[in-house]
């Protein structure tokens, strides 16, 4: 014996889960060059918090140093910048006593709204 078929309807997907991937891909970049331009802000204020301000180098240039696809890197053109960071016994194994600022980890640790808000505003829902 056997049962008897019941239709009751379908289901449509909504048109704009069609477009779903592309908008993504499209949003992509525009949101990583917000987010690498909240991260350079984060990471001055880091350098300022923590007193890394000598000459002013440091700060000075930090930036984007290169970006492709899908990729941010966001650096100093100061070649001490990783002693500032992990300091100078990590990084040479150099004396004890300047153990390290980590402004860029502790920019790094504040940077989900940067990215939470840029994705947001990139995906128009903002």
């Amino acid at each position: 014996m056997a049962w008897p078929i019941v239709e009751i309807g379908f289901v449509r997907i909504p048109e704009a889960i069609r477009y779903l991937g592309p908008d993504i891909n499209k949003a992509t970049e525009p949101a990583l060059d917000e987010i690498a331009k909240g991260v350079i802000r984060l990471y001055k204020e880091e350098i300022t918090a923590v007193d890394a301000i000598d000459t002013g180098f440091f700060i000075n240039t930090v930036h984007t140093r290169f970006a492709t696809k899908g990729e941010r890197v966001i650096a100093s053109d100061a070649n001490y910048s990783q002693v500032i960071e992990t300091g100078w016994a990590k990084r040479a194994g150099g004396q004890a006593s300047y153990p390290g600022r980590f402004p860029a980890t502790r920019a790094i640790a504040r940077t989900g709204p940067v990215i939470e808000n840029a994705f947001d505003r990139a995906l128009r829902r903002r």
